[in-house]
């Protein structure tokens, strides 16, 4: 995997790891994503993935960003 997504992951799991709804997605299990846009309430998505951003988009959530 990229090397941002491990600062990124490494981040999250560091400030947010024991809250129940976060989850990192590590590559061994069967991929999640399409569960979790599903599910959410919110996204973080790094600037750097215009397919996470795009289906960020299309679950209709208002999209903000910096």
């Amino acid at each position: 995997m990229h090397y941002r997504y491990h600062q990124v992951a490494n981040f999250v799991r560091k400030e947010l790891g024991d809250h129940p709804k976060i989850y990192v997605y590590d590559g061994e299990e069967p991929n999640p994503h399409i569960g979790h846009l599903a599910w959410a309430d919110a996204f973080i998505v790094t600037a750097d993935s215009i397919s996470m951003l795009s289906e960020a988009c299309s679950t209709g959530y208002t999209i903000n960003g910096t």
